[in-house]
């Protein structure tokens, strides 16, 4: 931006006092290692400004007052544990903001400064995405040395509106090394005999279904990482992964704990006994048992069941076949009648190569709640607006499912967000929708459900 470290630090300590900010996180954000977005009192919404002008959000994606030829505009936040270490430079930092249709726009942090006399906080100046438009509330949040920052608010555009408030991750610095992928499938559940704790009400699960095609998306480019990037955006708890390679099962998890700091768990079986593509579960809890089910015409479900909340919770992830609806019936058959042997709470996702006006269909959706219908029902489903039927490829092939009987599973939305980079144009392979254009991270669409545990 072409300021000088002190005429920043001047700048920011008057921002301050027009803020009428009171340092009063310093005590919590101390207990931690993760940056701490200091926002205003008793909100979620971020202490920001703009940068020239020193006004306060809404903000417009172009400043009022270009500073030289680049008219964006620029935003200064404020941050606890942000300081960088001797030697380290502006590319330790990083930032993004999520829109209401679940897209993340990268920022670039510009400047970062250490506010003398006030112990601990830093400022730091971020410019607006090029594609980031008047979308209203986005959240926001930084990254150093890997740990994450909380998320605030903030307004581009107009206030209102925007994704809902997610959880601060709690990251750690060195996660504990996760079990192996089971290499071979057992046939039935074995628990252990670790007791879950009392149950609790009002906890939060998040569940993620992605057939990733391999790790390649529609650049014909095989990218773990970029996938992995969006799973830990999500904020997820549970994941249903189809089409994985047994070579990709272990670097999934290792890039889960990279990005988001805490352990995860994985259960891999193949579609048939020696396949070298299956299905893999990823939890960010223990797997208190896993299981697995070959079913007819050379396909499988895979099975964990994990303790959230003082609750069990039983999730399968499955690939059905694509050649025939008389082979789906008969798969789908086998499928209901094995996880018909565990208890609540069911929830079960998957590419299953169907759609919701086939009669295999209904013979899911007779004891399984569809997530996406559910939730456009009652009006707390997301997608965007290129998308507003929630396709998964083509048409809305991949499902989450939950129990009708799960009466402790309270949905609260389903959301499809809009996985393209619409600045890569370099699309080779299409997923039969009208907006094909950006490349996507796989030929799939993923959805995300998200449930009270009660």
């Amino acid at each position: 931006m072409g300021f000088s470290n002190n005429i920043l630090a001047r700048q920011a300590h008057r921002m301050l006092w027009v803020c009428g900010l009171f340092l009063f996180f310093q005590t919590a954000a101390a207990a931690q290692n993760a940056p701490v977005l200091i926002t205003q009192p008793n909100t979620t919404r971020a202490v920001a400004l703009e940068s020239i002008t020193q006004r306060r959000e809404p903000f417009q994606p172009a400043s009022p007052t270009p500073f030289g030829s680049d008219a964006r505009t620029r935003i200064v936040v404020f941050a606890w544990n942000a300081q960088l270490n001797s030697g380290e430079g502006l590319s330790a930092y990083s930032s993004d903001v999520q829109d209401a249709w679940g897209r993340f726009y990268p920022l670039k942090v510009e400047n970062a400064v250490s506010l003398p006399g006030v112990g601990g906080v830093t400022m730091l100046v971020l410019r607006l995405n090029d594609s980031l438009e008047e979308v209203g509330d986005v959240l926001l949040r930084i990254g150093l040395r890997g740990l994450q920052s909380n998320r605030v608010r903030v307004g581009i555009g107009h206030v209102g509106g925007g994704p809902p408030d997610g959880p601060a991750p709690t990251p750690t610095p060195t996660p504990t090394p996760t079990p192996t992928p089971t290499p071979t499938p057992t046939p039935t559940p074995t628990p252990t005999p670790t007791p879950p704790p009392p149950p609790t009400t009002g906890t939060r699960v998040r569940v993620l279904h992605w057939n990733v095609a391999y790790g390649r998306g529609t650049d014909n480019i095989v990218d773990l990482n970029r996938q992995a990037n969006w799973m830990a955006n999500m904020q997820v708890d549970l994941i249903s992964l189809n089409e994985v390679p047994p070579e990709n099962t272990s670097t999934y998890v290792s890039l889960m704990q990279q990005k988001t700091g805490v352990t995860w768990y994985s259960h891999w079986v193949p579609i048939t006994p020696g396949n070298n593509v299956g299905q893999q579960i990823l939890s960010r809890y223990p797997l208190v048992s896993t299981g697995s089910l070959y079913l007819s015409f050379g396909r499988s479900v895979t099975q964990a069941t994990v303790s959230i909340g003082g609750r069990t919770i039983n999730f399968f992830s499955t690939h059905l076949s694509f050649e025939s609806s008389s082979w789906r019936y008969t798969q789908i058959a086998e499928l209901k009648n094995w996880m018909s042997g565990f208890g609540e709470q069911r929830i079960i996702a998957g590419d299953f190569n169907l759609w919701d006006g086939l009669g295999e269909y209904g013979e899911l959706a007779t004891p399984y709640f569809d997530a996406w219908i559910q939730a456009k029902n009652a009006g707390i489903a997301v997608a965007y607006p290129d998308n507003p039927e929630g396709k998964t490829r083509g048409g809305r092939i991949d499902f989450i499912f939950y129990s009708k009987s799960a009466s402790s599973l309270v949905l609260t939305e389903t959301r499809m967000p809009d996985q393209r980079d619409l600045n890569n144009k370099n699309v080779s392979i299409t997923t039969g929708n009208s907006n094909d254009w950006g490349v996507r991270p796989s030929d799939h669409n993923f959805l995300v459900s998200t449930f009270e545990l009660r």
